[in-house]
């Protein structure tokens, strides 16, 4: 006997496979709002990543944009910018750390894809040691670094 979804009873439809029709509507409902609120996910993430390499370590240098509405502190930004390296906490970029944590974080932070393109930043940080050695890394001796902020 085939499988229908609606049969023709006396006037009316008869839903003969109820389960299946809801199980169907909530797979698009579903599918639909999964991808509307898709980029509303988003924080913090990392648009482009670079290395600058040294003989005794290497600076990560991180262009970052923040999709929340306005960035109201700056500093507290800079801040979960370096938690999330140090956690390796960004939704599209995956640190390779085989070789140690950086000696030094610098970051371009934007707030959206557009102002990236049209180069239009709201601050660039810089988390580098105080001496102009490279012998701490940015997990293991925060003691050893100054934050730097500069405001656009």
């Amino acid at each position: 006997m085939e499988q229908c979804l609606y049969t023709e009873m006396g006037g009316g439809f008869m839903i003969r496979n109820f389960k299946l029709f809801i199980l169907l509507w909530l797979a698009i409902i579903t599918i639909f709002l999964s991808g509307c609120s898709q980029k509303d996910d988003k924080e913090i993430d990392v648009y482009s990543s670079t290395k600058s390499a040294f003989e005794n370590g290497y600076i990560e240098e991180i262009t970052v944009i923040n999709y929340e509405q306005e960035i109201t502190n700056p500093e507290e930004c800079a801040k979960e910018i370096i938690e999330k390296c140090i956690n390796n906490d960004f939704p599209s970029v995956i640190f390779s750390f085989d070789l140690g944590y950086p000696s030094g974080l610098t970051a371009i932070v934007f707030q959206s894809e557009a102002d990236v393109k049209s180069n239009n930043p709201v601050f660039e940080m810089s988390y580098l040691q105080e001496s102009n050695n490279l012998e701490y890394n940015i997990k293991d001796n925060p003691e050893q670094f100054v934050l730097k902020i500069n405001i656009f």
